[in-house]
């Protein structure tokens, strides 16, 4: 059933006669018929969309909840190459030091560990590696 809704609005500006009541009531029952329906389809609407739209919420929280955690895994994974890096640059001016108490010309610029450039030596490989490398139980 198809109407112009136009022409029922004009009618409905005329409704004065009473033996035009029934084509004014046939309109009336007809645009209601039309908001019945249009109700309808845009409750249809909302809850599809509200469905949607939970699980969309329900997606994100879960990709944020995922993603966090791999933000705080690559926090840790940096603070340890930071640690690494550290630990490597103590060894490295360790035996630096190591290697400048063993420098010795009277031997032909050779190395050679001796007496109190012995002892020092190991002093000095035994902090860093104790402080490098704690054993268990001791940090």
């Amino acid at each position: 059933m198809s109407r112009d809704w136009q022409l029922d609005m004009e009618r409905c500006k005329d409704f004065t006669s009473m033996e035009s009541k029934s084509v004014y009531i046939k309109a009336l029952e007809y645009w209601l018929q039309q908001y019945k329906e249009s109700e309808e389809l845009r409750e249809k609407l909302v809850r599809g969309t509200s469905k949607q739209l939970f699980e969309m919420e329900r997606q994100y929280a879960a990709e944020k909840e995922r993603a966090d955690k791999a933000e705080q895994h690559n926090v840790e994974l940096c603070k340890q190459i930071l640690e690494t890096e550290a630990r490597e640059q103590k060894l490295k001016e360790a035996l630096e030091k190591i290697k400048l108490l063993g420098w010795s010309v009277c031997f032909g610029g050779g190395y050679e560990y001796g007496g109190e450039h012995h002892a020092e030596a190991l002093s000095i490989a035994g902090t860093v590696l104790a402080s490098l490398y704690p054993k268990e139980g001791e940090e």
